[in-house]
């Protein structure tokens, strides 16, 4: 067995009605598809087909827990090829003058019946409180609209998912934040504020953009100065961008609610620094946004795959946790 460290993600989900999400999941559970089958049933009927790249987002286990409802979710691409490494050696003419040993370079489907796992979340849900855990490809900010489509298959509304901020660190008002800060380079992996992953190529040298680093720099300098800078830039150079900003003045409900919309869009980055300054006005990096890593034991270090019962376990044990530590209040 092997210990892998994973980051517990927490969202507040707001639904409408009276009756709260953790509810509203286990009704979509005892729902009837046709006359004796249950959706709990039928995993076929439990597949969100994504509108970009003919992803599919499964849910698999789906079950009733200990003072909640827990899942995971799965996310697939039919028909996707994986590149694989055959390690046997054969001799290819690679040019009119060269012959080299090569090991294979292959594309495999997987069986009938089957396909590559992309991604996993596995989920943990109390009354309107939900924590999760990515893994692999999955991204944070598709467990959205992946839960508005599980309700609305049942005609149940939507939900809104909502990060929090540490109430032990910044109290319990985003009104009180008063500064933002990212940090990234465009050295760096990974994306931000939902830009895709970017590759360019300048004077030989690649580079993957985070968080738009060139755009921010260039808001600031003259443009020449920025077009000498970039022209400058060789293999072992890479362009940082450090952003603070606050919104100044009165906290009115219109920009709190403004403000939390920014903090969950920050909550979603996978890579990246990002700081808060609220009443005690210090910029923390880390542990502002309500996440934690925690352990995870699985079969082998290469391993993606979770026991279901192992994950929930942890997910539930870092909820209480939270709880006891008046880091979340349990409404």
């Amino acid at each position: 067995m092997a210990l892998r460290y994973l980051t517990v993600n927490y969202r507040r989900a707001e639904v409408q009605g009276d009756r709260s999400f953790e509810a509203l999941l286990r009704e979509c559970i005892d729902a009837e598809l046709s006359p004796g089958v249950r959706f709990s049933q039928a995993p076929a009927n439990r597949i969100m087909v994504h509108e970009q790249g003919g992803r599919e987002l499964l849910l698999n286990e789906f079950a009733d827990v200990v003072d909640g409802v827990a899942g995971i979710i799965c996310e697939v691409v039919p028909g996707f090829l994986q590149p694989v490494l055959r390690r046997q050696a054969a001799q290819k003419q690679l040019t009119q003058n060269t012959i080299s040993t090569i090991f294979e370079i292959a594309e495999q489907a997987a069986a009938e019946q089957e396909d590559f796992i992309q991604g996993l979340c596995y989920f943990y849900v109390r009354n309107n409180h939900l924590v999760f855990v990515t893994v692999k490809g999955f991204r944070k900010s598709e467990a959205q609209p992946f839960f508005s489509w599980l309700l609305t298959k049942f005609n149940k509304g939507e939900t809104t998912l909502k990060a929090s901020l540490d109430r032990a660190e910044m109290g319990n008002d985003i009104g009180r934040v008063s500064k933002f800060r990212l940090r990234g380079s465009s050295g760096g992996k990974g994306v931000a504020l939902g830009v895709d992953r970017e590759v360019r190529k300048r004077l030989g040298a690649q580079t993957v953009a985070w968080s738009k680093a060139e755009e921010v720099v260039q808001a600031i300098l003259p443009q020449r100065s920025f077009e000498r800078l970039i022209s400058s830039l060789g293999e072992k150079n890479r362009l940082v961008a450090d952003v603070q900003w606050s919104v100044a003045g009165p906290r009115n409900q219109e920009v709190k609610d403004a403000l939390q919309d920014v903090v969950t869009e920050l909550a979603n980055l996978d890579d990246g620094i990002i700081g808060i300054a609220g009443k005690s006005g210090e910029i923390k990096e880390g542990g502002v946004i309500l996440e934690e890593n925690r352990p995870f034991t699985v079969a082998l270090d290469s391993t993606i795959i979770i026991d279901f019962d192992h994950a929930t376990d942890v997910l539930v044990t870092t909820f209480t946790r939270w709880i006891e530590d008046q880091k979340l209040v349990l409404e």
